[in-house]
Order: structure tokens, then sequence, then C-alpha cells
């Protein structure tokens, strides 16, 4: 009786070891673990990843800087001028406005947008003011090959696009040039106040400008570009 109780006793307690070992390896099954972590990393990915997403988005404080240099008419009058219009796309841009001051990128007039005694003639006679001349106003040229140069740098539309596009300033078509005698000027002195990008390639941003002097803001779409930036489309809010 005492043998077998003996027996029972070592039963019993074989019984509790097995269980024990199959909970222990249960409790550490590679299988539930790794399942575990993925889980618990998925959840920690959701709940980052949008704002991590949104601040990678806004644009630094010297990508704002180097926008603004791009924007800054003392370093090329030009640029800023495509702020002057609203619009939804490039055709649509005013680009009488754009080349209101000509097409000088630091308004010193180069060698091909000096005027000769021929072409002043020529621009009184198109306009039917010759007594102008008796005046002494000077006249200021737009070569057609320089305005369609700066309007395909500046907004990446198709030779055939720009071939489409004129102005009207008087078009002499013996000097291919657009031509007005001088007058007032216009400027923009925009300064962007928030910038982000529109992808995850950094390519497209939108941005919000102002000019305090003219009391005048906007948004901007803009797409940058290897050696500088395309407008694609502006809207100006007073």
């Amino acid at each position: 009786m005492k043998k077998m109780s003996v027996l029972i006793i070592c039963f019993l307690a074989m019984i509790l070891t097995a269980c024990g070992n199959n909970t222990s390896k249960a409790s550490a099954d590679p299988s539930q673990t790794s399942e575990a972590t993925t889980a618990a990393a998925t959840e920690k990915q959701e709940e980052t990843t949008p704002e991590q997403t949104q601040l990678s988005n806004v644009f630094t404080k010297q990508e704002i800087s180097d926008l603004n240099a791009f924007l800054d008419r003392k370093n090329d009058r030009i640029p800023c001028m495509f702020l002057l219009s609203s619009y939804e796309k490039p055709e649509e841009i005013d680009f009488n406005m754009v080349f209101y001051n000509g097409t000088s990128s630091d308004g010193v007039p180069g060698p091909e947008e000096a005027v000769s005694q021929e072409e002043k003639q020529a621009v009184a006679k198109a306009i039917g003011k010759e007594d102008l001349l008796e005046h002494g106003l000077p006249v200021q040229k737009r070569p057609k090959a320089k305005v369609e140069e700066i309007i395909k740098k500046y907004t990446g539309l198709s030779e055939e696009a720009v071939s489409k596009i004129s102005l009207d300033f008087p078009y002499v078509e013996e000097f291919d040039a657009y031509y007005s005698f001088y007058g007032d000027s216009e400027s923009l002195s925009p300064k962007v106040e928030k910038a982000v990008w529109l992808d995850e390639s950094h390519t497209q941003a939108e941005i919000e400008w102002k000019d305090s002097q003219k009391n005048l803001q906007g948004t901007a779409v803009m797409e940058k570009t290897a050696d500088g930036w395309h407008f694609v489309s502006n809207q100006i809010k007073q």
C-alpha cells in the first residue's frame, strides 16, 4: 500500500512538470512574440506617420530664405512680376504685367534692348504719336525672342504654347520686338510667410506671400526646377 502511494505521488509530479513545461514553451513561442511585436510597431507607426509626414512637408527656414531670395527684385526684377496677376494655369498669366518694366533682370537695358533712332521713329509711327520723339521720351524695347525665353524659363510652357502668346505693347515686325515709351514702373516686393510641399518628392509647393507696401497678398503654387522655379498658379487677395 505504501509502495502504491509513492507511485501515485511520482505520477502526479510528472504530470505537473509536463504542464509547466508546456506553459513555458507557449509563452516563449517565437511566432507569437513576433506577431505581438509587429502589431505594436504597426499601431505606433499609424499613430505617428501623419504628423511626421505633415512636418516633413513644411518648408525649413533655409528653404523659405532661398525662395525669398529667388523672388527678391534686388537679385532679379523678373520673377516677382509673375505674382502681379491671378491665374489658374501658366497660359492665363497677364504677361503684360510681367514685362511691364521690360525684359532686363536688373533694370539696365542690355545690348539686345538698345534702341536705335530708326526704331524710335518706327515705334512713334506705329502708334501714331510721332510728336513724342520731339519731347525726347525714351523708348523701352522688349525683344520678342527674349520675351519668349523668359516665359519658358519661368513657366515651363512648350515652345508651341509660348508662340501663341502676344503682348499688348506695340509690336514692330521689322525689328521683331515690343516697344513702349517710358512712363511709370510697376514692382512687387513679396515675402514668403509660409510654404508647404504638395508632394513627397518635394517638387511642387504652395506658398503664401505678402507685400506689405502694396497691401497685397496671395497664394501661389510653384514647381521646383534644376535652376529655379516655375509659376503654376497664383491667387491674389487684397
